[in-house]
This record gives structure tokens, C-alpha cells and sequence, in this order.
């Protein structure tokens, strides 16, 4: 970003890098500060920058003549009371100006780095309970699962629900499509009977309920199944933020157009990238907060790539997942691969999987 002086192109500045008032410049302005010089935020947050400016004589300026830019404001924006705010991973220069003078601050967006070994139950350890159900979710957090494995997509009338298949007929008393029913045809079926008859009749789940079951208990996992317009992106993301959970819940794909379309709409929630077999994690590092989670047999019958892919998610703040878990016999060799989030369709032995 080039910036020409104020007083050769007053009026463009003033309209386009936010330069201060040309009277400014006439009050003799000879030093300009920024303080702190660098900061760092984690995307979403913000902080406050205070800029200095001072004449020949001494005398301060009001901060009515020091106005702000930023040089990438997909990375940080900053207002004009000098407060920054991270937008995405990054690293850019806020500057403020004041007359003919200009200061700099580094601003930094990043991520903390996604660590600890876990033991996320699928579908709400749905071996053992009615899958994606929030009696799963209840029982499997009482077991002691670090949260909950959820497959959401809509019902004909946009309403997100809780279920992983394209049609009912396998978890429910009923027959068809989820995408072809409404909501309240999907809310009259049984979607716990199915798994025994010790099970009392339950309801398909709205999205909003399985999020304020596991609130304050785990981390979310919500896996997008089917097409996922933007509109409706945005409501269940404003669902996540509604609830506070947007730092506890995790929204997951096989796509990688999934992933960043929740990028862009949501620079802080936690993505993971669904894989068959381990892929160039790469492109979806480079999202930001994103876990990489292949399929566990692909991984430990092809071990060869794991070590080097683990190594650079290590370096870029991710962790390498493995779904679906079926045995606790899994466990040992995928640890040895490095694999620390394990999401199990049945309780595993938690001492085992974080024991050197």
C-alpha cells in the first residue's frame, strides 16, 4: 500500500486511506506512534491499538485527526477508535495516519493449535444406543466421551435435523427421503424403538437440540450431510454462536467447498476434513483450525504416509483424527500413527489411548 503525502492529494486520501483532516497537516504534526507494535489475536477477536500523534511544540493531537487503515482487511480490519479486529490466519500492517505522518502495528490472526488425545462418540456411540438421537448423545456423555458426533442435514421445509442417512427407513418406523419430508412429517417418527425394545419412543432431533444437549458437557461434532445452501449455513452456524458454542463444536465434510463456505462464514469454529484414505492435508490447513480425519482401516493398512502428514499437521496446529472406530483392538496401532481424536461407535478405553 503506497501512500501519497495528504497534502498533494487531500481529498483522495481523506475518501480512500482514511488520511486526517488536511488541517492536520497544517498544525505541524512531527511525530507519530503506534503502540503496541505487534499483536496477536486469535480469529474473531479484537484488540485496541493506540496511536499517538504529537507537534514541533510538544502538544498532543486529538484523536478526532488520527484516522486508520488496514493494508489487508480479509486478515484484520481496524475502525477509526483504532480497535483490531482478526478476521482470518494471517499476518498484515494496520497504520494510522495523522497529517503528513503514518505509524504501523503488525497484526497476527491465528489459530491455538488443536491438541489432546479425545474420544468423540459417532453418532453418540451408536453401536450401543439409538444413533443420533439425543439419548445417545445423554448416555454417551455419561460414559465419559469428550463429545458428541452428530449428522445433520435438512428436511423439505430447511429444517436442520439429526439423522445420517438419505432416507429414514433404516433408524425409524417410517419410509422416504429426509429431503422430501418436513420437519413435522420427520418429528412423528420413532427414531429410538428401532435399536430394542428397551428403548422408549424418541424423536428425530432438531439441530438446535442436540446443541444445547451437549452444551457445557463436550465439544459438537456436526457432520453436513446432503446439500447445504449458504442461507441455511449461516442459521445453523448462528445456532453454534447463539448457544456459545462456536469454540466446543467441530463441522465436518468430505468436501473441501464445504469446509471453506463455513470458513467464510465463520472464522473461528473448528472444521475437520473427512478422508477414505490419507490425502495432502494441505489445502485444508490452510482453512485454519482444521482437524484432518481419514478413515481408520485406509490408515493403518497404508501406515506409510501417515508419519510424514502427522509431522506437518503437528507443525500447522492440527491433529490427525481417525474415524470410524468399531473395536478397542483399533486403538494401539493408530496411535502409533499419531492419531490423537478418535471418534468410536463404542466406548474405548480412555486410560489405553492416552498412555504413552
Amino acid at each position: 500500500m503506497n501512500r501519497p503525502t495528504c497534502a498533494a492529494v487531500a481529498s483522495l486520501v481523506i475518501a480512500v486511506l482514511g488520511c486526517a483532516d488536511p488541517a492536520a497537516v497544517r498544525d505541524g504534526i512531527t511525530g507519530l506512534t503506534v503502540s503496541p507494535a505487534a499483536v496477536s489475536l486469535v480469529a474473531d477477536d479484537s484488540a485496541p491499538l493506540l496511536a499517538t500523534a504529537t507537534t514541533a511544540s510538544g502538544a498532543s493531537v486529538a484523536s478526532s485527526q488520527i484516522s486508520w487503515g488496514s493494508r489487508d482487511t480479509s486478515i484484520a480490519r481496524v475502525d477509526q477508535n483504532g480497535r483490531v479486529f482478526a478476521v482470518r490466519q494471517g499476518t498484515t500492517t494496520v497504520v494510522a495516519f495523522a497529517g503528513a505522518k503514518s505509524a504501523s502495528a503488525t497484526v497476527t490472526s491465528a489459530y491455538p493449535p488443536l491438541t489432546g488425545v479425545r474420544e468423540y462418540a459417532h453418532r453418540g456411540f451408536g453401536a450401543v444406543f439409538p444413533e443420533n438421537t439425543l439419548v445417545a448423545a445423554d448416555s454417551a456423555l455419561a460414559r465419559g466421551a469428550d463429545g458428541i458426533e452428530a449428522d445433520v442435514q435438512l428436511s423439505s421445509d430447511s429444517a436442520a435435523v439429526i439423522i445420517h442417512d438419505p432416507t429414514v427407513d433404516r433408524t425409524t418406523n417410517g419410509t422416504g427421503s429426509v429431503s422430501s419430508m418436513s420437519l413435522a412429517e420427520l418429528r412423528a417418527l420413532d427414531a429410538c424403538s428401532r435399536k430394542g425394545p428397551q428403548w422408549t419412543s424418541c424423536q428425530i432431533p432438531l439441530a438446535e437440540e442436540m446443541i444445547a444437549k451437549v452444551r457445557g458437557r463436550g465439544m459438537l461434532i456436526l457432520d453436513l450431510k446432503g446439500p447445504w445452501p449458504d442461507s441455511q449455513l449461516r442459521k445453523l452456524l448462528a445456532l453454534v454462536r447463539e448457544y456459545g458454542m462456536t469454540d466446543a463444536t467441530m463441522v465436518t465434510s468430505f468436501e473441501l467447498n464445504h469446509l471453506a463456505r463455513v470458513r467464510r462464514l465463520d472464522a473461528r469454529i473448528t472444521l475437520g476434513w473427512l478422508q477414505g484414505e490419507l490425502k495432502d492435508p494441505t489445502p485444508a490447513l490452510n482453512l485454519g483450525k482444521v482437524a484432518v480425519i481419514p478413515e481408520e482401516g485406509g490408515m493403518r493398512k497404508h501406515p506409510g504416509p501417515v508419519a510424514s502428514f502427522d509431522s506437518l499437521l503437528v507443525s500447522r496446529g492440527s491433529v490427525l483424527g481417525a474415524w470410524t472406530i468399531y473395536s478397542p483392538n483399533a486403538v494401539p496401532a493408530l496411535k502409533a500413527l499419531g492419531v490423537r481424536w478418535f471418534i468410536a461407535d463404542i466406548p474405548l478405553d480412555k486410560a489405553s489411548m492416552s498412555s504413552p
